[in-house]
């Protein structure tokens, strides 16, 4: 049975881990990598430039021949399975990912500053859209997931990948609860994810935002790239 590449993308807080562990938990013949998960794409090109400096300039690779062979063969190996490998990008609404990020950020103890955030969500998704509208190496066929849409029927993103990239299923969906909270970090078991906590992210409403925080989001976002994702200002 071929193996079926699969690469999860995601800014932080979009859910990237609760999307891999579905299909961990559903695939058969698929390897789900997440390295480098939170990043733009890179071409090709400029992977292999990186690593043959390494090659060049690094004392270790110039004088030990099984460390030069052996990042020789890795470049070899990254590009074959690059080839192979399709992106799986995870977006979450641009107003419920505000109730995560700034969660998160405080968490960690670190200032939370709206503008910067959002700047990088923008640059985030933009890069991606201009990618899986035309894909180039080494990235191949990829698709989108929104949060919302994982959280409604988790089954219909199974089955897409199975439609699309020739992944195997085990058997009858499986779906969890349980995932990586904010406070996962500073817990020893990750929160059961509750109904109400589901329907919260799957709400048209306000997200529990004041109207000044929503209008603050709504100026931040570029609207005509949404467009793409499927979200619309509120």
């Amino acid at each position: 049975m071929d193996k079926k590449y699969i690469q999860i993308f995601g800014i932080q807080r979009s859910s990237t881990t609760y999307t891999t562990n579905l299909i961990h938990m559903n695939g058969k013949n698929v390897v789900v990598s997440t390295d480098n998960k939170h990043t733009e794409p890179k071409d090709a090109a400029v992977i292999e430039q990186q690593l043959r400096k390494r090659l060049v300039n690094n004392e270790v690779y110039k004088t030990n021949k099984v460390h030069h062979e052996r990042l020789s063969n890795l470049i070899k190996d990254l590009f074959e399975l690059d080839r192979k490998m399709h992106p799986v990008v995870v977006i979450k609404n641009p107003y419920s990912w505000y109730q995560s990020i700034s969660r998160w950020r405080l968490l960690h103890k670190d200032s939370f500053r709206m503008e910067v955030w959002y700047d990088r969500y923008n640059k985030f998704y933009r890069s991606w859209k201009k990618l899986l509208e035309n894909p180039r190496k080494p990235y191949g066929k990829g698709m989108v997931i929104r949060y919302e849409d994982l959280l409604r029927s988790p089954s219909d993103f199974i089955y897409t990948l199975r439609d699309r990239f020739g992944v195997s299923l085990k058997g009858k969906i499986k779906t969890t609860d349980r995932m990586a909270s904010v406070n996962s970090k500073f817990e020893s078991e990750p929160k059961i994810f509750t109904e109400k906590r589901k329907q919260f992210y799957l709400q048209d409403g306000d997200f529990g935002l004041s109207n000044e925080l929503i209008n603050k989001i709504t100026e931040l976002i570029d609207w005509e790239l949404m467009k793409f994702y499927g979200y619309k200002p509120k």
